[in-house]
Formats: C-alpha cells, structure tokens, sequence
C-alpha cells in the first residue's frame, strides 16, 4: 500500500465541475416521520448554494392508486406532511416544489428525471432490522443501476470531529478516464467543502496471479518481480488519473492496494470510518445500466455509509421494464 497521510486541516482546492454542477436536485422521501432531519438540510443546503431548483418527492404506496378517492386522500395527506419543508426552504429563499410518486417507484422516479431534467437525486438510507444500522432500500438499488444521473445516497452523519470521505476509482486502460475524473472532482468538491479528509483508493489485481503459482511453478521471486511491474503500471495510471482530475497534491491520502475491488473498498470503509463513499456504478460510457462487474453491487450491499453514485456523462438508462 502506497500511503501519504492527508493533513487534518488542510484546505482542499476545489476542482473544476465539482458539486457546483448540480442545478435541479430532486429529493426522495418516503415520509417525513422517518426522514432524518439533517438529509433534508443537507439537500437545502446545496441548493441553496448552487442556486438550483429543489422537487421534494413524497414516495407513496402503489396500492393508493387502486381507488382514486384514496388517492387524493393519501396525496393530500403527504403534501401536507412535507409542508414545512416547503417552508423552510423558502425561508432561505427557495421556492420547493412538492409532489408526489405512486406506482413503481424507481421507474417513476427515473420519467420525473427526464421529464424535467434532474441532475441529482438526493434520498437516505433506510433503518435495518438486522446486523446492519442502515440500509439501502429496493427503489434506491433501482435508481443506482439505472436512473441517468447521479444518486447521492445520505445517512445521518455521527458526532465525530473528523469527516472522511473515499473516492474510489478504477484508472486502467479499459477504464473511463471520465468517469475517473468525475469522481475524483465530485469527491474533492465534498471533501473541501466539509474540511473533511479525502482518501483515493484504487484496488488492484493480477489475473494470472494464481495461475503463475499454481501451475506456473516460477520461483516465488520472479512472480514477486512481475507483481513489482504491475503495481508500478497501476500507479502510473492512477497518478495521471489523479493529475487529469485536477486534485491538489497533498489534499488527498493515496491507496493502492493489491487485491479484489469490491473486498478492499468495503474493508477500507469500515477500517478508516469512511462517511461518504463516491464510487462508479458503470465502467464505460454508453452501457445501458450495468455495473462494474460485481464490484459496485457487492460493496453496496456491504456498506452502510453514505454513497455518491456516478455515472458517465454519456450513460443511457436501460428501458423502464420491471
């Protein structure tokens, strides 16, 4: 592991295009009685920083839409429950449109997108049974594959003094130099404006590697030699990924890693107590929502952090079907 440990107080540069991108946010409740309260903020905070437009989206069940009267009934209702927050951000100046969604709610969510042009959507974890605090629900899964702009995941920040935040990228050749450089801003952005840390990791591997020492029979110090090779080739692409970013030299800690992706990200999230996770849910542009092999999926049913999902700018949602 290559580690340069990031000061705590340093003034992170903010890159070119980084959360100053986001003009028209929607943000996705299913009921402010279990709202956390700070994800709201959060949400007003970037508009009213960026100047953006803020939807507030109340989630409703689909069996609503089975009787009309129920319907109004029920859409009312929910309109109401989030009138204070039509309040309080005009409070700050920002005039909220409320509505509600009905049906399945990933699909309608991804046409009121579309429609009106989201660039960000905005919406919180939900709170686990089991071993796990908090969770990411079925419609939030959807959206991370599928929704064409990017999915800020939010969960109750801690008491802590110290944010951190991780940028996760994949630099190799097959790669999109992008992609990279969009998470790479978009955490940089976050990370200056939270005076938090920002840590890089990028999780390589070799995959020849068993195969050098289980039927290869070469010595064990020619194959430490090409792995020598490998992770200097992976550093190289991960340093001009970090240089066409724009990212300030010692305003990040940089991790690579030898091993699988998916493992070494979880493991580093738990480890360091990484709040906010900014990772790729595609590889390459125009791949109709796929991810990253298993890599983004796995890790999202690992974590419980905060997730920054980004896309390339030239993704194509798949089509709506269930």
């Amino acid at each position: 592991m290559d580690h340069q440990p990031a000061p705590h107080h340093i003034l992170i540069q903010k890159p070119e295009n980084g959360m100053d991108r986001f003009k028209n946010i929607l943000f996705v409740t299913r009921s402010q009685a279990v709202e956390p309260a700070e994800t709201f903020s959060r949400a007003l905070e970037l508009v009213v920083r960026n100047h953006a437009r803020l939807t507030v989206a109340s989630l409703i069940p689909e069996e609503a839409r089975w009787n009309g009267d129920l319907m109004k009934v029920v859409e009312h209702s929910r309109l109401e429950e989030l009138r204070p927050w039509h309040d309080a951000a005009a409070q700050q100046g920002v005039t909220a449109r409320l509505c509600v969604v009905a049906g399945r709610h990933w699909r309608e969510l991804i046409r009121l997108v579309e429609a009106d042009g989201h660039d960000l959507i905005m919406t919180h974890l939900l709170p686990a049974t089991g071993l796990r605090e908090w969770v990411f629900g079925s419609t939030t899964l959807h959206l991370l594959r599928k929704c064409p702009c990017e999915v800020w995941v939010l969960k109750p920040a801690p008491n802590r003094s110290e944010r951190r935040v991780l940028a996760a990228v994949d630099p190799d050749r097959t790669g999109d130099p992008d992609l990279n450089r969009k998470i790479l801003t978009l955490a940089a952005s976050l990370a200056a404006h939270d005076s938090a840390r920002l840590d890089v990791l990028h999780a390589w591997s070799f995959f020849a590697e068993d195969l050098l020492r289980n039927r290869g029979r070469l010595p064990e110090e020619e194959i430490a030699e090409i792995l020598r090779g490998q992770e200097a080739a992976h550093r190289r692409q991960l340093q001009a990924a970090i240089e066409y970013a724009g990212l300030e030299p010692g305003s990040y800690a940089l991790h690579l890693v030898h091993g699988t992706p998916h493992e070494e990200i979880v493991r580093h999230v738990r480890r360091e107590g990484i709040q906010l996770l900014v990772i790729g849910t595609v590889r390459r542009a125009r791949i109709t929502g796929l991810l990253i092999g298993s890599t983004a999926e796995t890790v999202l049913e690992q974590v419980d952090c905060s997730v920054l999902a980004v896309k390339p700018d030239a993704f194509i949602p798949p089509p709506l079907e269930d």
